[in-house]
């Protein structure tokens, strides 16, 4: 729940004008158009004189005006409301009004960013942390990724992932190895060195990584979708995050590579007998 002063928004929200008169009345809400369908309001087909759009919060019962594209749903939240700062006291009457959780600071135009920032934390309470956006996006991030247990799980995921991708690769090019033993032993019969046997290797490596990389990012696609549509959250797969996927990728088919061609080593013409 956000509480805001109409005359004074600090969101950069489409049609806001059309809205300003609806969100300064008395327990009136402005619902999130991307929020979660549980709260029973019609986001496609919204109708403001329609009695089921009231919701219930902190214990008092208010009245969705309006359908607004906002901020959509996060993990910490499914769903999202603006109100005016009236209503935000009467909803979280237990709340004291004069300890705010985030202010927004707009600055002029040309205005020094880093400078104001500076001058700001000199003067406010050591308390009040200042932020720009990006610092703010940042720590939102960290706090996530570090300190709950759905970034625990993402992180052990991928960690999980990386080891099982390491050991079926390495199973596939042991395989092969062991099937071509004899031929190997030919060619280091012949004066074929470990350094070609190891570059070999690590081509077949390249070879399954690319393989594998390309249909498994066609599904990441799909899966992604349905995620979105299931569940509302903003997940889009990214430039960065293909090429990070696409560089661990990489580096666990070489690794596996790399064990799988030790043994190589030990392969002695004398195999042929």
């Amino acid at each position: 729940m956000f509480g805001i002063s109409p005359a004074n928004v600090p969101f950069d929200i489409p049609n806001w004008d059309s809205y300003r008169p609806i969100v300064q009345l008395e327990d009136v809400i402005l619902f999130d158009s991307k929020s979660r369908p549980e709260y029973g309001i019609n986001v496609d087909n919204f109708d403001p004189a329609s009695p089921s759009n009231h919701l219930e919060v902190g214990g008092r019962r208010g009245k969705v005006d309006a359908v607004v594209d906002f901020i959509g749903v996060s993990f910490g939240s499914p769903g999202a409301i603006i109100v005016n700062d009236t209503t935000f006291q009467n909803f979280a009457p237990t709340r004291d009004p004069e300890k705010l959780e985030l202010g927004v600071i707009t600055l002029e135009e040309g205005a020094d960013i880093q400078q104001v920032k500076k001058t700001l934390e000199e003067t406010l309470p050591r308390d009040i942390k200042i932020l720009t956006i990006e610092e703010f996006i940042a720590l939102e991030e960290h706090h996530w990724g570090t300190s709950t247990a759905i970034g625990f799980i993402f992180s052990m995921g991928v960690v999980v992932g990386f080891l099982v991708g390491i050991i079926v690769v390495y199973q596939i090019l042991y395989a092969e190895i062991s099937d071509h033993v004899s031929d190997y032993a030919v060619m280091k019969a012949r004066g074929y060195g470990q350094s070609y046997f190891i570059g070999m290797i690590l081509q077949e490596a390249l070879i399954l990584s690319v393989l594998g990389y390309l249909p498994g990012y066609v599904c990441s696609l799909g899966l992604y979708h349905l995620a979105r549509a299931g569940t509302r959250l903003p997940i889009v797969m990214t430039v960065t995050r293909a090429l990070w996927v696409l560089s661990l990728t990489f580096l666990m088919c070489f690794f596996s590579g790399g064990l799988a061609a030790w043994k190589l080593k030990d392969v002695d013409p004398a195999d042929l007998l």
